[in-house]
């Protein structure tokens, strides 16, 4: 992957993973009291999840760019995605201890899905493995008998 189509997917995965967690916070803030709703929709949470954002988007970019080993690439990934959580936490204005926890059971999160995303890219990768070979090997073309060649003679005469 060149440098000009990493950098579209980091623009526009961030773009998308702020605009769905901003849908988020906005009817998560719908729930709440109006001064507690207030303090959550001040423009700082949003600056802060905008860079959680694009840390999560980064982290997504390295993965998939293919330039680096695969266990690397997983260990990157799973980095940027744990150390931005904690990172996010602690701007905004959470505990530490609090801030920890929260990224323990993130990240006990995080890992589940890789592991069930995993084990769901293998299945697909196996079923259209079989499917190709199915389709890869060429069946034997039966060759017709050649019969012998019959005149044509009426019925009628």
């Amino acid at each position: 992957m060149n440098a000009k189509d990493l950098f579209k997917r980091f623009i526009t995965r961030g773009a998308v993973i702020y605009t769905a967690g901003s849908l988020f916070i906005l009817l998560f803030s719908l729930m709440l009291p109006e001064n507690s709703a207030a303090k959550i929709l001040s423009p700082t949470p949003f600056l802060f999840f905008a860079i959680f954002a694009y840390i999560l988007s980064l982290g997504s970019a390295l993965y998939a760019s293919g330039r680096f080993y695969a266990p690397i690439a997983r260990l990157i990934h799973a980095a940027c995605y744990n150390l931005g959580f904690l990172c996010f936490l602690i701007f905004c204005s959470v505990e530490f201890a609090y801030a920890a926890i929260f990224t323990a059971v993130f990240a006990i999160i995080y890992t589940a899905s890789v592991l069930i995303a995993g084990s769901f890219k293998k299945k697909l990768k196996a079923t259209t493995d079989h499917k190709q070979t199915a389709v890869a090997k060429p069946e034997k073309v039966k060759k017709a008998k050649s019969k012998p060649e019959t005149t044509y003679t009426s019925r009628f005469s």
